[in-house]
């Protein structure tokens, strides 16, 4: 019945910390296991040692012996001792932040968790981090006490309204871990969880990009250069001419980004950043073979360097079934054109 459950004796331990715990918890196991050992073994080495041979023994009078007095008070007072000082060096070294290490932002809401990185993404239930790279987690509540805790990384901590509290991981094994809600918080308090995946850092990098394709199919995130980059693909309507449709007036970008494409004149170019910087600013330079001209020019004055980048960076994350679809499919309003203009080639006195 359980040859095929995958049952751990501790959950995997993913941080630095988690290793140091690990050492203390079974440090006070092994104690434990053998003071109790010891006492149980002389109660049953007593029970035949000191048992009444005859009807007629009586009981000896012992008076006892303060060296083993002092030796039973004052054995197991140090080795609890131990356990204190040992605890309070892995406490401290939890709670003392490194300086340069860089935040993240986290704050807790029945029932879920909402995550903010450093550079402005944002997670819901769900945590991204760099393998072997040391992070600052600071938390905060939007309405009760909640308790953020990774088993994963031994770690937990209170979230408090009003309050901010802090402590730092380092992720040291690649996977996907659980988070916990450790202090009751409401009804749907069991359901408050989430995952953290700690990636190499390659794939973290891509991750903030928006350009990393998760177990779910995820790429773009939210507050990512790609997550801003689609927003303006949206605002610029350029899904109006590059969308998935058959009757599309321009190339259709999912996947196209680390390919060789064609151009007018029999030339290939190779479809990656530069490229696709160079076809916004000046489309008419690189006309895609098969394509009509039609792509009007982005200076600077409409979108800036960094809003190009976001641009680029959500083409790169396109895969198919990524693009938008077209918005110009609702009826026209009432008096507006119902035409759009020719996609002739424009003749030399500026009409078509």
């Amino acid at each position: 019945m359980f040859a095929a459950q995958d049952i751990a004796l501790l959950p995997t331990a993913a941080s630095e910390f988690a290793k140091d715990s690990d050492l203390l918890f079974w440090y006070i196991n092994a104690v434990c296991t053998f003071g109790g050992a010891v006492v149980y073994l002389m109660i049953f080495a007593s029970c035949f040692a000191f048992a009444r041979r005859t009807p007629n023994d009586k009981t000896p009078r012992i008076l006892g012996s303060t060296k083993l007095e002092l030796a039973w008070s004052a054995v197991p007072m140090l080795f609890f001792l131990s356990f204190f000082v040992w605890g309070v060096k892995l406490y401290n070294d939890q709670v003392q932040v490194p300086p340069d290490a860089p935040e993240y932002f986290v704050a807790g809401k029945q029932w879920m968790w909402k995550v903010q990185h450093p550079d402005g993404q944002r997670e819901i239930n769900e945590l991204h981090v760099p393998v072997n790279t040391t992070m600052k987690i600071t938390g905060t509540s939007e309405d009760v006490i909640h308790d953020f805790g990774i088993p994963a990384f031994r770690s937990k901590f209170d979230v408090v309204p009003g309050r901010y509290t802090s402590t730092w991981y380092r992720p040291t094994k690649e996977g996907t871990y659980d988070i916990y809600c450790d202090q009751y918080c409401g009804q749907g308090h069991s359901q408050m969880i989430g995952k953290i995946h700690v990636l190499p850092q390659a794939d973290y990098l891509a991750w903030k990009e928006g350009t990393f394709k998760s177990k779910e199919g995820k790429y773009v995130t939210d507050g990512s250069p790609a997550w801003e980059g689609r927003k303006l693909f949206l605002k610029l309507q350029c899904n109006a001419c590059h969308n998935a449709e058959s009757q599309a007036r321009a190339p259709r970008l999912e996947g196209m980004f680390g390919t060789n494409r064609p151009l007018q004149g029999g030339r290939m170019v190779a479809f990656n950043e530069d490229y696709v910087r160079k076809s916004i600013r000046d489309p008419m330079a690189d006309v895609a073979d098969g394509w009509k001209p039609i792509m009007p020019a982005f200076p600077v004055s409409q979108v800036d360097e960094i809003e190009l980048r976001n641009l680029v960076t959500y083409i790169k994350s396109l895969k198919p079934g990524d693009l938008p679809t077209r918005t110009e499919k609702f009826p026209a309003p009432l008096g507006a054109p119902t035409a759009g203009p020719s996609l002739s080639a424009p003749t030399p006195g500026g009409k078509n």
